[in-house]
């Protein structure tokens, strides 16, 4: 398993909390498991990737986790992410 960016989220970043206060905290990832041999010398027989960038939240949501993440120097990578995938751009 390769793990990429990965940052918690906390309930403050979402905007729609301050109108229903109701978010939970959650955590966005990036990660790819590769299947096959156990031994590098071997092949690969899959990679399978997947990441969680809040791209389940509603767009208001996923511009302000992006901004808060911009914010922060150890998650401006996963700002990019959210932007890109989230497709806030």
């Amino acid at each position: 398993m390769f793990r990429g960016a990965d940052a918690y989220v906390g309930p403050s970043l979402y905007t729609t909390k301050k109108e229903t206060g109701k978010v939970v905290p959650t955590w966005n990832y990036v990660m790819v498991q590769a299947r096959g041999q156990a031994r590098l010398r071997d092949q690969i027989a899959a990679l399978e990737g997947k990441w969680k960038v809040s791209q389940n939240q509603p767009e208001v949501n996923r511009r302000s986790v992006a901004a808060g993440f911009r914010a922060g120097e150890s998650t401006q990578e996963m700002a990019d992410l959210v932007r890109t995938y989230g497709k806030t751009e």
